[in-house]
């Protein structure tokens, strides 16, 4: 459309033409821009509508150009509120004002929309309201929302190619009726997934993965999330963005992949030069292996052993393997030993149908097995107390769900998202006698043993474990970033034991202490943490470690707030990834004992 010259259209043929989807256009012959500030000023012929109320017009602009835009941003706006008929009469440039003839025409509405052939089930799922289309003023903002959602329930559906038109157009005065006429066309099933790259990653796992399954009905909402679930796995990337070949009634993904080496071996050394525990020096250190994708369908295979003090230490293994045989769940097995000296022996084994949500992602049911086996029992101190040890054997099962999400921007240095982990489960625990125990005699009554000491313990009870992990990393500047993070976790049964309890402390939950010194029932350490980042994989850090920990065993209540405090830094080397910490702690409101500070070494090599 010229505003130069004045429109020569009925007011019926332009409404017409702008439902066949001809909107104005605001445009003119002269498109050289007038230089300096211009007033606009726009002059109704009849003003049947406030142009204050439609669109924030600007007093002034800087040249026509920009004068011209504003119009057709006025006119954008009538339209969309049922003025169809809106148009520019013509514009005139007097000295400093540029001055415009608005044509506001009638406001249409809608006499009706039908539904023509488009079917019930589909216009509900999109929200289609016939009451909209009765009687109220045309909004084409509305009717071109409702239209994109009928589309896109089309295109999720099989028909990526799906076309809606307005028929039987009958233009009445001020009323506008029509119908919905859809051409769904071809119906489009997914074919096979083409891979590029050098990523083993199976074709079978994409699948399942993806939600593409060869002759599933074609969706385009799965491959607009190609990408993001692509870079939501830690051991695969994307080249470029996938692309969809179309043949026939097939369409067929193609993937642009490469391998990423997240395969790692992690070494973490602790030196102590004065354990609270053996108050003198003492080493203690982790090894831990773990296998990233090793078969190409997105296997983890982790080993993890870890020595503590004197002759303590825990050996943890994993194996998660998801979509055993196509079906959309997978399988989550762990395995715990951790041996306390030559005090007891636990085994604690997990088995978990795991349905993966994206990434990380996932939500978990499992069932978690747990038995405590004495090894020496000190029967001197039973005979004397005539009491039961801190430890006593105990079988323990658990069923419960876990959910984790994570929304990080890197997986292992993240500067910006959060991550989320739940766990709880309920079961039965079951406290066995020991015949160490039981056969020993009374020393009050030599007649009778020490069995009778179990007579007061509900040997079997109720046994409730739950645990929370959350992660929020704040950005700060380019190369800085803020960690504020919450870990607790609770167990609640009748007469706990020391062996029961949660083992906190070290390099992993609550800096500054011992590996594994403190024991609590209940915790809930709270995280402060500032990391400048010095290159892609290379960070200072320093941070402040603040819990509340309750005990309730033995019958026995305590409870403390310790708190840990210290600097690291994470720098990398050809040869690998390396990490120094530096951390100091105090608990039972003791002050800081420099001579008792914590120093991890750590290592860590991908592959």
């Amino acid at each position: 459309m010229d505003f130069s010259q004045p429109i020569r259209y009925t007011e019926k043929a332009f409404v017409a033409g702008f439902l066949a989807f001809i909107f104005s256009m605001v445009g003119g012959h002269n498109t050289q821009a007038q230089e300096g500030e211009l007033y606009l000023d726009v002059v109704q012929d009849v003003k049947q509508v406030s142009i204050e109320q439609v669109y924030d017009l600007p007093e002034a602009v800087a040249d026509t150009l920009y004068a011209k835009k504003s119009l057709k941003r006025l006119l954008l706006k009538l339209q969309q509120q049922g003025y169809l008929g809106a148009s520019i009469d013509s514009h005139r440039l007097v000295s400093d004002t540029f001055r415009a003839w608005l044509w506001t025409g009638k406001r249409f509405a809608w006499m009706s929309l039908r539904r023509g052939n488009v079917g019930s089930e589909l216009l509900n799922k999109a929200g289609f309201q016939q009451d909209n289309f009765r009687g109220k003023p045309i909004s084409m903002a509305r009717y071109r929302q409702f239209r994109e959602k009928l589309i896109n329930l089309l295109e999720n559906n099989g028909y990526p190619f799906a076309r809606i038109t307005l028929d039987s157009l009958v233009l009445s005065d001020s009323t506008i009726s029509a119908a919905l006429e859809l051409t769904k066309n071809e119906r489009i099933t997914f074919d096979t997934i083409a891979l590029r790259g050098n990523s083993p990653i199976a074709e079978q796992y994409l699948y399942n993965y993806l939600s593409m399954q060869p002759g599933n009905l074609y969706s385009q909402k799965k491959i607009d999330k190609i990408g993001q679930r692509i870079n939501d796995l830690e051991f695969i990337s994307e080249q470029q963005s996938a692309r969809v070949t179309f043949t026939e009634d097939k369409a067929r993904p193609v993937l642009f992949l490469k391998d990423q080496q997240m395969s790692r071996i992690n070494l973490l050394l602790g030196v102590v030069p004065n354990s609270n525990i053996t108050g003198r020096l003492l080493i203690t250190g982790e090894a831990d292996l773990h296998f990233t994708n090793p078969f190409g369908r997105g296997t983890l295979i982790k080993l993890q052993y870890e020595k503590l003090e004197g002759t303590t230490q825990e050996l943890n293994a994993r194996l998660n393997y998801p979509y055993p045989l196509g079906l959309p769940f997978g399988g989550d097995v762990r395995l715990e030993l951790y041996k306390k000296d030559t005090t007891y022996l636990d085994l604690q084994w997990e088995v978990g149908i795991e349905y993966k949500l994206g990434g990380g992602d996932y939500i978990k049911a499992f069932y978690n097995n747990k038995t405590t086996t004495i090894l020496n029992v000190d029967t001197t101190t039973v005979k004397a107390t005539r009491s039961l040890p801190d430890n006593v054997d105990v079988n323990r099962d658990l069923y419960g769900l876990e959910y984790q999400m994570s929304q990080l921007d890197d997986p292992f240095i993240p500067t910006e998202g959060f991550r989320l982990r739940l766990k709880g489960g309920i079961g039965v625990k079951t406290v066995q006698e020991n015949n160490a125990i039981t056969e020993l005699q009374d020393p009050r009554n030599p007649e009778r043993n020490l069995d009778h000491l179990y007579d007061s313990l509900e040997l079997k009870s109720r046994h409730i474990e739950a645990e929370a992990t959350f992660d929020k990393f704040w950005p700060i500047s380019q190369r800085s970033t803020l960690l504020t993070g919450v870990d607790a976790a609770a167990v609640f049964s009748e007469n706990l034991f020391t062996n029961e309890l949660y083992r906190i402390g070290g390099s992993q939950v609550l800096r500054g202490f011992d590996e594994q010194s403190i024991r609590a029932s209940l915790y809930s350490v709270a995280t402060l943490e500032y990391r400048f980042l010095l290159t892609e994989r290379a960070y200072f850090f320093s941070f402040f470690d603040g819990a509340f920990v309750e005990n309730r065993s033995n019958q026995v209540y305590r409870n403390d707030f310790p708190y840990g405090f210290g600097v690291g830094l994470t720098f990398d080397s050809e040869a690998g990834v390396f990490r120094v910490s530096y951390a100091l702690g105090s608990q039972q409101g003791n002050p800081i004992d420099f001579r008792a500070a914590k120093i991890h070494f750590g290592y860590v090599n991908y592959f």
